[in-house]
């Protein structure tokens, strides 16, 4: 099976700053953590961390408040802190591209997400407090080049999640949706955390 990994992102730059620089052979290549503020087809929006070469910001401009788009992947990789593991969920761009103030987006090309992978991990299924509409989560495992992996966690609504919920490690799937963060808070921690997740709109098993 082919992996896809694909997203677009449409947003406006609400914070941007060099994030470290890498050595490769006598060349050096700066690299910018952009944060995107990428409205919902609700009043919501999505705040989403995005890491992109200074080589692809020369016909792009990253004023605070400026819209671009970003064509890229869904990366992840894991960190240690306090002696744990914690996952590391993010957009890595390829292209970069500005958008002018008189460019009409359809609001649900703000965020498009497509993957295919296999399921990595045992599904969990809950129903939530208020409305009872069921829920499960994926942990999705996307090949990349050179033999590594991305672990991207997905949430499935409805229809789509009691489907996801019959599903096994091992199985493989392809996706659409939306790229989304979440905040939560954590039993025994005051401030909120940030979740970053695949929100499904359409799920088929492979």
């Amino acid at each position: 099976m082919k992996c896809i990994n694909k997203l677009k992102l449409i947003g406006t730059v609400s914070d941007y700053q060099l994030a470290f620089t890498s050595n490769k052979g006598a060349k050096k290549e700066k690299y910018y953590h952009i944060t995107l503020n990428v409205p919902r087809l609700s009043d919501k929006s999505d705040t989403i961390p995005v890491t992109c070469s200074e080589k692809l910001l020369f016909d792009a401009n990253l004023d605070i408040g400026r819209t671009i788009c970003i064509d890229g992947k869904i990366y992840t990789h894991n960190f240690l802190s306090d002696g744990k593991s914690h996952l590391s969920v993010y957009a890595y761009a390829f292209d970069v591209s500005d958008i002018s103030e008189e460019t009409e987006i359809n609001p649900r090309d703000r965020n498009i997400v497509e993957l295919s992978g296999i399921i990595c991990r045992d599904t969990h299924s809950r129903k939530t407090v208020k409305t009872y509409r069921s829920i499960t989560d994926i942990m999705l495992s996307v090949e990349r080049s050179y033999g590594r992996r991305d672990y991207i966690p997905c949430i499935a609504w409805g229809h789509n999640a009691t489907l996801a919920g019959k599903r096994k490690v091992g199985d493989s799937i392809q996706l659409t949706g939306r790229f989304q963060s979440r905040t939560y808070h954590k039993k025994g921690f005051d401030n909120e955390f940030i979740a970053y997740e695949v929100s499904v709109i359409d799920l088929n098993v492979i």
